[in-house]
Formats: C-alpha cells, structure tokens, sequence
C-alpha cells in the first residue's frame, strides 16, 4: 500500500477533495429536507409534534439551529472549493476537524434541551437520528478512520447526554417512555458498530479506486511499451490477455511498390501520399472488412 500511496499521491488526494466537496453538498441537501418538512409540518400539517416537544418556543430554537448548521456547511462548502482550486487536495487535519464539528451540533442541541430546558424527552427524539445521517455519509471520506471516528464520537457524546438527563438533570421533566435507561446505552454501540461498518466500506471503496489506478498505471506502461511497434488491435489484446503469450495461426501480407524510390525522388509529398493512397486504399478496406491487421 505504501507503493501505492507514493505512485498515485496526487491522483488519490484529488478524488479525496472530490469526494469532500460531493459529501458536503448531500449533507446541505438533506439538511436543506428537514428544513422545509419541519416547517410544513408546523405550519400546514399537525402542530402536536410541536407540542410534544416544548411548544414554538422550542420549535423556533430548532429552525434557528438548522439554519446556523447550513450556514456552516455552506461555508465548509466553499473552504473545500478553494482548496481543491488552490492545494488539489483537503488535509487529513481539517477533514478530522470538521467531523469532530459535525458531529457534536446535534449533540449541542440535545444537550442544551435537556440542561437548559429540562426536557429529557429530546434524548429519544429524532435528533438522535442526525447520527446514524452521518455515519453513513462519512463514507464519502473515504477513510475507515474517520468513519470509526464519526460513530465512535457520536456514541460518546450520546453517552453522556443519557447520562446527564438521567443522573444528574435533577430538574428534568419526566415522560412515559417504554425503554429504560439502559436501552439508550445499547444505541451507543450500536453507533459504534454503525461506525465500523461505514469504515470498512470506505476503505473497500477506497481499495477499488487504488486497484483502478494500478489498472490504469499498467495499460499505460504497456502502450508505451507496446505502443510504437504493434498496432492497437494487438495491443488491446495484450491487456485483454495481461500479456500472456498465446499461440494463433495468421497469414502474413508484406506488399511492397516496385520502383517506389525513384518515383519519390521525381515528384511532390503530396503526388506520393495521392499515389500510396490510391493503392493502399482499397487494400486497407479490405484487410479491416475481415478483421485483420495492418502492422506498418
């Protein structure tokens, strides 16, 4: 691998900065979803899931949050454009940076419902979902690391708001809810192993791309090889086959003009290419009508 990461550098940074540039869009995208379904849903549809959740006070709170968070991805957005444009590639630094960012808004926002408004009923709300969003989008880095990172980071900070709203929130609101404390520590793992499983696709994702550079580095080295002495049907041949010998009968051609020279000699390049043109011609036809070769 480390062959590999020092031959194709620069091809593999860029498709990282592509993939950055892909994943920041789709998370403005969905974002942009949850945007418009929670105020359709407020305005249009049904106002008791504002109601369960605190009253319009806490659903403005919400919006105003949404809004910062795409804001922010917008920005990220255009950090990542001028890189690519200025650097071709996103450091490994910033990509950890922003996970760690990511990753905690949703957190932050639980947190603060549950601390500051005392309602422990956001820990099961849909927020909780913004997680596993991540998880899978943090395919896109292309890194089981930050993959792993992304659930094992959502895991912790789940972990402590349980915690914090069960234990220590002496002041938070209680509600009829059918899981017990503990439940909500299984989800912990389950983000965990969530995690695991996004990096091990993004690093499969990531092994196909080298495998497609080694590909492409091989046919390259073969047609300069092979390129100036065999023609394009035996070369493409000779990547079908990996350049393994094979035995084929053939029947040879060599055609030669009689007193060709002297005809050079005494006329013009463009008589000489009208001449070789209208004898080769049809013969050319002919040869490639039956799928045949011609070498020189």
């Amino acid at each position: 691998m480390k062959r590999r990461s020092t031959i194709f550098y620069p091809e593999f940074e860029k498709e990282i900065a592509r993939s950055e540039y892909q994943r920041t869009q789709l998370i403005i995208g969905l974002f942009l979803i949850a945007f418009i379904a929670i105020n359709t849903n407020y305005f249009f549809l049904d106002d008791k899931v504002t109601a369960l959740y605190g009253g319009a006070e806490n659903y403005f709170f919400v919006v105003g949050w949404l809004t910062v968070f795409i804001l922010y991805e917008v920005i990220i957005l255009r950090v990542i454009a001028f890189l690519r444009k200025r650097y071709h590639r996103v450091r490994e630094t910033f990509r950890f940076i922003h996970t760690l960012i990511e990753i905690s808004l949703p957190s932050v926002l639980m947190l603060y419902m549950v601390d500051i408004k005392h309602q422990l009923l956001f820990i099961d709300s849909p927020i909780f979902l913004m997680y596993f969003m991540f998880i899978i989008i943090s395919v896109l880095h292309l890194d089981f690391r930050l993959s792993f990172l992304t659930g094992l980071l959502a895991a912790a900070e789940y972990a402590v708001i349980i915690y914090y709203g069960h234990q220590l929130d002496t002041q938070a609101e209680t509600y009829l809810s059918l899981l017990p404390e503990n439940s909500f520590y299984l989800r912990c793992v389950v983000l965990v192993l969530s995690g695991m499983a996004a990096g091990y696709v993004a690093q499969q994702v990531k092994k196909r791309i080298y495998m497609s550079y080694d590909l492409q580095r091989a046919k390259s080295d073969m047609e300069v090889l092979f390129g100036q002495q065999v023609s394009r049907e035996v070369f493409t041949a000779l990547v079908r086959e990996q350049g393994k010998a094979k035995k084929q009968e053939a029947t040879v051609l060599a055609l030669d003009i009689r007193n060709f020279t002297p005809f050079a000699e005494t006329h013009s390049p463009d008589e000489i290419m009208d001449y070789q043109n209208k004898i080769f011609g049809p013969i050319i036809d002919i040869i490639n009508q039956h799928q045949g070769i011609v070498n020189q």
